[in-house]
Formats: structure tokens, C-alpha cells, sequence
């Protein structure tokens, strides 16, 4: 039988209310907290019995501060001469418990309690909060920009939209944890000039357990979509999580370090900061070193079994992946020691970005046909008319640099044999080219020929592609 156990208390820092009330449910069950954590509440076994708790706020405490100044060491003196005894002394916050059914309360005037709460949120609680507010809308508007200027970039990464979720995430609780406790202040403050009475916080505690949850499920599914995808993406993914928790675990060892060494609060502060900065900087360029290294010695390479080739003094990669479909396919031509094959695929739950390349060796003497596609398997509908319309902008992007004679644009076509709910060829100043955009109901293609194809060949074309 344990005798102790750990809890991650979902509370907001304000909602002393509901903190008192878990601890002496806690406390009847058998559970006495034992001390707090930056990782959780730790109890310890006991023999169940009615306790009362306090939780209260001294607003110039730092986290930083190597013990109790002497206004807190008085405030603490005070309320153990009353009968109540000190359990935690986190920064602003301390927690008192009595077993004296008639102990004098701690907190004994509203305005008062309503007034230090609201300090020492203002020292740390909203602070904390509004800047992950404005990261996330820095981040809210970066992938807004994305998701207009490069939409099938963004979506067809499971790495975006797992970013993209947590922030947002971020922001619908940091809006939650502010807005909860200004309307608390305004009504606290009401009351405690209108009566003189307490005004009860509270948390929402099963919401951020649910969505703590659904981040952690979200978690899991990139880690076995990385996983699934590549070695490369996987270890990207689990490098950047080793390097968060790392650095997270030095910077809580320093402070508490210079917190046993009674270093002044400004100063473990300070160098706790600048550490902190020189850590992650160092980190970043170390990762960053690491990944190109590995990757400069073949170990996230995407591409296996790949020749090289000298010309005009330089190395040259040649692929030798499957395609769905080739030039051999459509033409009559015994070349493939003369071509390079190559296919990348990158995949999310919403969309998956198929490109294909087929060019020809630059040390062929005689040009000889090439092919490029790229196809779009849109998995949810509401995102299809965004990557139509991206192609077709992408193609029109440097037509406000030229007169319009010479612009770059997208006409609806009548090619039969693609077997489309709608075809387009690109026009190069007024001028038919060989690239096409075929929409399926399901998928679009992008199709670049060097030569004219012909119906017979669009049609093949299409039946390879629309089977993948």
C-alpha cells in the first residue's frame, strides 16, 4: 500500500475557494498534502479526519527569494500563534491548515482578501497569462498568413496542425483563466464594499482535465504520424520535446540552486533569466548542428538507394523511386538510365501533398521528354476550393510585376479525356502551355509536360493518378 501519491491540481492560482475545499475532501479520504511542487501536489497517507484549510496571498513574495522576508515571516508568525500550521510557501501563495474546530479564520476582512489576491495575481497570474496570449495570436496570425499565402503547405503537415491546435489550446484557456477571475474580481470587490462578504472562486477544473487530455491524445496520434511518415520527422519531433524538458528541469535546478545559496531574489532572478536565455540559444544551434550533421551522413535521408553522377566538375543525386506514373507510361522511350525519380510525400490527417519529378540526367546529350505532377488528396471537403485556389494564385503571383500581355493565368479548358469535374491550362502571355490542373472530386492535380500530350495520353494519365 502506497503512503504517498502525487496530483497535478488543475486550479487557477485565485480559486482559493476551490483549492480549501479538494484539500479537506483530500484530508477525509485519508490524504494530508504534504508539500507543493512545480510538478504537483505530494501527500501522505493518514488516518482520515476532518482538517481546514487556508489558502492565502502575500503579494510581494517572489518566487525567487531564497526564505520568507520579514513582513511574510511575521504574517506566518501570526498565523501559527492562532493555531494554524504553514504546509506550503509557494511564491505568493501559502497554504495553512488547522485541526482546531474553533481557530480564529485567517482571512477576516473581504476587501482586504480581495485586494491582496488582486496584487498578487497582477505579480504573476495575469502576467504569465497575457503573454501566452500574445504568443498565441503571434502565432494565430503567422498561421494565418500561411494559410493564405502557402495553404497546402500548412495543412498537409501533421507537425503545423499539432502547433496550430496547441496554441490555440493556449489561447482559448488563457482567455478562460482571465476572463473567470476579472469577472471574480468585479463581483469580489462589489460585495466586499457592499457587505462586507466573501465571494467564492472557482475553477474549471473538468474542462482543463478534458483538455489536457485531448492535447495528450493529440500528442500521440503526431508522434505515431512522425513515426509513420519518417525516422526523420520522429526524431525531429522527440528531439524538440527532450529539448524542452531539458532545459525546462536546468532552469528550475539554478533557481533552486541559487535559492539554497540564499542568493538575493533580483539576482537568482536575473541570472535565472539570462541563463535561461543562453541555454535555449545554446541548445537551439547544438540541435540544429546535430540534425544537419546526421543529416549530411544519410541518416534522415527521405530518399534511399540514390546514385550520384559528376558533371562539369560537380556531384549530382540521382533517384531511382517508384512513380505512379512516367514518361515511360505515356511515351514509347527506353531512357530510364538517363532520368532521376523522385517522389516526396508529405501527409496529414487532412490533406496529403503527392509531388512527382522525372528529369533528365543533366549529362544526357539530347533533350528527351520530362515530367512533373503534384496531387492533392483533400480528406476533408471544406478545404478543397482553398487548394484550387491556390494553385491558381500561385501561378498568377508575379502578374502585378508585368503588363498584362504577358501575364501568367489559368483558363478553363475543354479536355475531355481528363475525365474532370473542371480542367485548366496555364496561358504564358496569351500563349497555351503543356501544365494543367485537373480537379477531381476528391484530389487536384498539377501536371507539367515538356511536349503536347495527346487525349489518349491524358486519359492515361488520369486513370494512373485517380487510382492512388
Amino acid at each position: 500500500m502506497r503512503n504517498t501519491k502525487r496530483e497535478l491540481p488543475l486550479f487557477s492560482m485565485y480559486d482559493h475557494t476551490g483549492m480549501e475545499r479538494h484539500l479537506e475532501e483530500m484530508a477525509v479520504q485519508g490524504w494530508m498534502l504534504e508539500k507543493t511542487t512545480g510538478f504537483g501536489w505530494v501527500y501522505r497517507r493518514c488516518e482520515a479526519r476532518r482538517v481546514r484549510y487556508a489558502v492565502t496571498y502575500f503579494p510581494k513574495a517572489s518566487a525567487y527569494e531564497p526564505g520568507p522576508s520579514e513582513d511574510k515571516q511575521i504574517f506566518q508568525d501570526y498565523c501559527a500563534q492562532a493555531g494554524w500550521e504553514l504546509v506550503s510557501d509557494a511564491a505568493q501563495m501559502q497554504i495553512f491548515r488547522t485541526e482546531a474546530e474553533n481557530s480564529l479564520p485567517i482571512e477576516t476582512d473581504a476587501a482586504i482578501q480581495v485586494d491582496n489576491i488582486h496584487r498578487a495575481m497582477k505579480r504573476s497570474f495575469l502576467p504569465s497569462h497575457f503573454a501566452l496570449m500574445a504568443v498565441s495570436l503571434l502565432w494565430a496570425g503567422l498561421l494565418g498568413w500561411r494559410l493564405i499565402t502557402d495553404p497546402i503547405g500548412l495543412l498537409s503537415s501533421n507537425s503545423n496542425l499539432f502547433t496550430a491546435f496547441c496554441w490555440t489550446i493556449v489561447l482559448a484557456l488563457s482567455l478562460l483563466e482571465v476572463g473567470g477571475y476579472f469577472l471574480w474580481h468585479r463581483r469580489a470587490k462589489a460585495a466586499a464594499m457592499r457587505d462586507g462578504s466573501f465571494t467564492p472562486t472557482r475553477s474549471h477544473r473538468r474542462l482543463q482535465a478534458v483538455m489536457l487530455v485531448v492535447v495528450l491524445m493529440a500528442l500521440v496520434v503526431w508522434l505515431l504520424a512522425s513515426a509513420l511518415d519518417s525516422g526523420r520527422t520522429l526524431a525531429l519531433a522527440l528531439a524538440g520535446l527532450l529539448h524542452v524538458m531539458i532545459l525546462v528541469a536546468l532552469v528550475n535546478l539554478l533557481t533552486r540552486f541559487l535559492k539554497r545559496r540564499k542568493v538575493s531574489a533580483r539576482t537568482n532572478r536575473t541570472v535565472t533569466l539570462v541563463s535561461a536565455v543562453v541555454l535555449s540559444s545554446l541548445s537551439l544551434v547544438l540541435m540544429g548542428y546535430g540534425i544537419f550533421r546526421m543529416i549530411d551522413h544519410g541518416w534522415f535521408g527521405e530518399h534511399q538507394g540514390a546514385d550520384t553522377y559528376t558533371f562539369h566538375g560537380l556531384t549530382w543525386d540521382v533517384y531511382r523511386d517508384p512513380l505512379p506514373l512516367t514518361v515511360e507510361d505515356l511515351i514509347d522511350i527506353d531512357a530510364s538510365d538517363s532520368y532521376s525519380y523522385e517522389w516526396r510525400d508529405d501527409s496529414s490527417v487532412l490533406l496529403a501533398n503527392l509531388e512527382a519529378t522525372q528529369h533528365a540526367r543533366l549529362d544526357v546529350p539530347e533533350p528527351i521528354p520530362e515530367l512533373d505532377y503534384q496531387i492533392i488528396l483533400v480528406k476533408l471537403p471544406l478545404f478543397y476550393s482553398l487548394c484550387r485556389d491556390s494553385f491558381l494564385s500561385r501561378a498568377a503571383r508575379h502578374n502585378d510585376q508585368m503588363p498584362p500581355e504577358y501575364w501568367d493565368e489559368y483558363r478553363l479548358t475543354d479536355f475531355p479525356a481528363w475525365d474532370a469535374q473542371s480542367v485548366y491550362q496555364l496561358y504564358r502571355a496569351g500563349e497555351p502551355c503543356d501544365r494543367y490542373l485537373v480537379c477531381w472530386p476528391d484530389r487536384i492535380l498539377q501536371i507539367d509536360f515538356n511536349w503536347t500530350p495527346t487525349a489518349k495520353q491524358a486519359a492515361l494519365a488520369a486513370e494512373k493518378l485517380r487510382a492512388i
